[in-house]
C-alpha cells in the first residue's frame, strides 16, 4: 500500500466519522499538520499514532484491518501471523510468532497485551493449564478492556478482533467444560455477530466458529442443527478452497455420521480422507524423486 491510498482511507474514515482534521489531531494526540500531511499521501503515521487512529475509527466501526498494513509496519506483519499461529494451533509456531510479537509490540496498549497473553493463554492451555482456570483467565484478558458483556447484549457492540476471539476461545471452554446450554447460546450469538459483518475477518471467523459449534451441538445431540452448521461449513470451504478446514470439517461430518449411526457415510468419508493422504503421499514422493 502507498502513502496516498492510506491517506486516502484516512480522509474517507474521517469525514464518515463526521470528524475535522483538527478534532481528529485532538483525539489521537497528534498535531493538525500532521493528519494533513497523512492525508495528502506525504507521509504514513509512526506505529504508535496508527493504533490511536486505529482505535478512535473503531469506535465509529470502521477499522484499518481489512487493508494489507502489514506493508507498512512489522509490528502488523508480525500481528498477522500470529492471529494465523492461534488458528492453527500448533505450539511450536505459537511460540515462534508470539515471541516475534512481543518484540514490536507496544508494551502498554492494551489490545497488544490481549494478543500476547491470548496466545501464551493457549499455549498453556496445551501444556496442561486446566479449563477452569482458562476460562478465568479469559474473563479477565477480555476485561483489561472493559466488562465481558452478556450473552444478549452482544448483537448491539461493537468488538474488536481480540475480544471476538477471547470470546470465542472462552465459549469453546465452557464447551470443553461440558457446560452444553451456556456454550450453544454463546456460540450462536458469535456466529450472528460475525454473519451480520461482512469482512474477511468475520467471514473467516465464522468458518471457525460454525466447526466448533456442529461439535457442541453434536455433544447435545441436537444432528439437525449440528447438520446445518456443517452444510454452511462446508460450503465455505469449498468457496476458499481451504483445505486445512475441509478434513477439519469432514471429520465432524463424520462424527456426525457416527452419532447417527450412519456406517455408509462416515465410511465414505473415512475412504476419501484416505485416498487424499495417499494422493499427497504419492505426488511428495514423485517430486523427491524427480
Amino acid at each position: 500500500m502507498n502513502k496516498t491510498v492510506f491517506g486516502f482511507q484516512l480522509a474517507y474514515f474521517r469525514r464518515a466519522a463526521n470528524l475535522t482534521q483538527e478534532e481528529l489531531a485532538l483525539k489521537a494526540g497528534c498535531a493538525t499538520s500532521t493528519i494533513s500531511r497523512i492525508e495528502c499521501g506525504l507521509e504514513f503515521p509512526r506505529l504508535e499514532l496508527f493504533e490511536r487512529l486505529d482505535s478512535i475509527f473503531e469506535q465509529f466501526g470502521f477499522t484499518y484491518e481489512e487493508l494489507p498494513m502489514n506493508e507498512i509496519y512489522d509490528f502488523h506483519k508480525a500481528k498477522d501471523e500470529l492471529l494465523a499461529a492461534i488458528h492453527d494451533g500448533r505450539e511450536e509456531i505459537l511460540e515462534r510468532k508470539l515471541k516475534r510479537f512481543e518484540e514490536l509490540m507496544i508494551k502498554d496498549n492494551v489490545e497488544h497485551q490481549q494478543y500476547y497473553a491470548l496466545g501464551y493463554l493457549i499455549c498453556m492451555r496445551k501444556r496442561g493449564m486446566s479449563i477452569e482456570e482458562y476460562i478465568d483467565r479469559c474473563i479477565e484478558l477480555f476485561e483489561k478492556g472493559r466488562k465481558i458483556p452478556k450473552i444478549e447484549d452482544l448483537h448491539m457492540l461493537h468488538l474488536t478482533r481480540i475480544e471476538h476471539m477471547i470470546i470465542f476461545e472462552y465459549a469453546k471452554g465452557h464447551y470443553e467444560l461440558g457446560e452444553l446450554e451456556f456454550a450453544e447460546k454463546l456460540m450462536a450469538a458469535l456466529m450472528k455477530y460475525s454473519l451480520k459483518r461482512n469482512t474477511d475477518y468475520h467471514i473467516q471467523r465464522c468458518k471457525v466458529i460454525s466447526a466448533t459449534f456442529a461439535k457442541v451441538l453434536l455433544s447435545k445431540k441436537d444432528y439437525c442443527k449440528a447438520q446445518k452448521c456443517i452444510n454452511y461449513l462446508l460450503v465455505k470451504i469449498a468457496e476458499a478452497l481451504d483445505s486445512r478446514i475441509l478434513y477439519h470439517g469432514l471429520q465432524i461430518q463424520k462424527e456426525l455420521f457416527d452419532a447417527a449411526n450412519d456406517r455408509e457415510g462416515a465410511l465414505v468419508i473415512d475412504e476419501f480422507i484416505l485416498a487424499s493422504q495417499k494422493m499427497v503421499n504419492y505426488l511428495h514422493n514423485y517430486r523427491k524423486a524427480g
